[in-house]
């Protein structure tokens, strides 16, 4: 992976809470032509949780056509390990340049369980 700057998206939303393409296009865009290494898409930033896996896909389809010059990273944020691996599998097929996955926010963890978490 390109060492550099990965600027962490946001997912812009309308007022409904819909995602608004046209808006994330212009940030995919704008990233494009930047002098970033890559993004971040589905980021602890990125309002992830309010997302379907319906718009989470198209999130990471719009990535890969609009800053198609860049590489990509995908965020998992997932409470359970199992999650954790079936979001991992399911967008592995878009061959990000990496994965950013957050422990799992909300649960008292010590040091054993977060290591169990990322080697499982």
């Amino acid at each position: 992976m390109e060492k550099g700057i990965y600027t962490a998206l946001i997912t812009p939303l309308k007022n409904n809470e819909q995602i608004d393409y046209i808006a994330l296009k212009n940030l995919l865009q704008y990233q494009a032509n930047s002098l970033v290494a890559g993004i971040v898409v589905l980021g602890s930033t990125a309002e992830e949780k309010l997302l379907s896996k319906k718009e989470k896909i198209n999130i990471i389809n719009y990535a890969k056509q609009y800053a198609q010059n860049k590489q990509i990273i995908i965020g998992i944020n997932e409470i359970s390990i199992k999650n954790a691996k079936n979001a991992i599998l399911a967008y592995n097929k878009f061959n990000p340049s990496a994965f950013l996955i957050s422990p799992p926010c909300y649960l008292k963890l010590n040091q054993a369980e977060i290591e169990n978490f990322y080697s499982s």
